[in-house]
């Protein structure tokens, strides 16, 4: 089923059990290289491209954003079938599933309950009286914030959830009937990892506009803020009054250290940087209980050098797993003469070859730790790294 709305606003729609709504957007958008004029945001936790998608039970088929994706209910079903509470007047103050459109942003905030703690009874007593209705547990909180880039693509600028429901779908399926991929492998969170606190009024909260932004002196680390905007009602301000800042520098996702400052922007020693692995900086402001944290990664040679190698072992892993399979499946293949020759000497044959293609894996690997400490020492950084 879809419903549909249009133009900039806040639109408190009917909810309901597997419905998708159209977002009117402020014009096309590139999702797996394909270009869309319409989206539309389902009942589910999903985002689909082009066409309305309700699935409940798995990744949808049609392309889209599945984020804590599951058979969410919200006020607008009955439990009974089929029958629209919304319209009889069973309205549940917990539940709503509203989509709030500013520019080239849109937001989809979700209360529910899994379709689980519905129960099937009938919502009308005998005597033609509306019955009581009550759905077990508490409402699910979701809050899916998403930005157009002048590329014409979207980039998740926030994403919250409290849900605890076993069965929750995160990923995207790049094209009609693909198989789902993990977020960060369709690309949607290359810019800036954002996260965002739920606060107690879904229509008013912080919220960044652009990355973090890390540049480099010849001594210094510098990261300068975000574009923050404070959403009110629906409608962008553009002066939020920041209460408290904190800017930070992670390696491998550790702090090694913060500031704490209402200032555009935070400058750390560069001696900080890792001799290994990737360094990131970080920003969480915060205003009237809505907080926001954008990260970006910092530039370097160790961090560029620590990830071309992890992929590169990665690689050679995959491939020597594969060379195993293949000789497994060869020597199971001689033992099928059932001879104790044949079986003796398939034997021998499978662990020579399986120990060369160990010995060629190791070498590789090693090769790899090396490439990046010349890689790293090329750049006039001293380097000391495990293997």
């Amino acid at each position: 089923m879809e419903g549909l709305i249009a133009g900039n606003g806040i639109y408190d729609t009917c909810g309901g059990d597997d419905i998708a709504y159209r977002i009117p957007i402020s014009g096309p958008v590139v999702f797996g290289g394909v270009t869309y004029t319409s989206i539309y945001a389902s009942t589910n936790s999903v985002i689909s491209f082009g066409a309305p998608d309700a699935n409940y039970y798995s990744f949808p088929t049609t392309p889209s954003i599945s984020l804590d994706a599951s058979d969410w209910v919200q006020d607008g079903y009955s439990g009974d079938g089929g029958v629209n509470a919304y319209a009889i007047g069973l309205i549940r103050a917990d539940e709503f599933f509203t989509i709030t459109v500013s520019g080239e942003t849109f937001r989809v905030d979700i209360s529910a309950r899994p379709y689980s703690t519905y129960s099937t009874g009938t919502v009308w007593n005998s005597d033609y009286t509306l019955a009581t209705y009550t759905p077990q547990g508490t409402a699910t909180r979701l809050i899916l914030s998403f930005a157009r880039q002048a590329d014409n693509t979207l980039r998740i600028i926030s994403f919250s959830s409290d849900a605890t429901d076993p069965i929750l779908r995160n990923g995207c399926v790049l094209s009609e009937g693909a198989t789902a991929i993990s977020l960060a492998d369709c690309g949607i969170l290359e810019v800036a990892t954002i996260e965002e606190t739920i606060t107690d009024n879904p229509m008013s909260y912080l919220v960044a506009t652009s990355p973090l932004k890390v540049s480099q002196t010849k001594d210094a680390v510098i990261c300068t803020s975000a574009e923050l905007s404070y959403v009110v009602e629906g409608m962008k301000t553009h002066a939020p009054k920041i209460t408290s800042q904190t800017y930070s520098v992670k390696v491998e996702g550790k702090v090694v250290a913060e500031k704490s400052t209402l200032e555009a922007s935070a400058s750390f020693d560069k001696k900080l940087l890792p001799s290994s692995g990737v360094a990131t900086c970080s920003q969480t402001a915060t205003q009237d209980g809505s907080k926001v944290t954008v990260e970006s990664e910092i530039s370097s040679a160790a961090g560029d050098a620590a990830k071309l190698r992890k992929a590169e072992v990665a690689k050679i892993l995959s491939e020597f797993k594969i060379q195993a399979q293949k000789l497994m499946a060869a020597k199971t293949a001689q033992l099928s003469t059932g001879s104790s020759a044949a079986y003796r000497a398939a034997t021998e044959q499978w662990k020579a070859a399986l120990l060369e293609a160990q010995f060629k894996r190791d070498a590789a690997v090693k090769a790899a730790y090396a490439k990046e400490i010349k890689s790293v020492a090329d750049a006039g950084v001293k380097v000391n790294i495990g293997q």
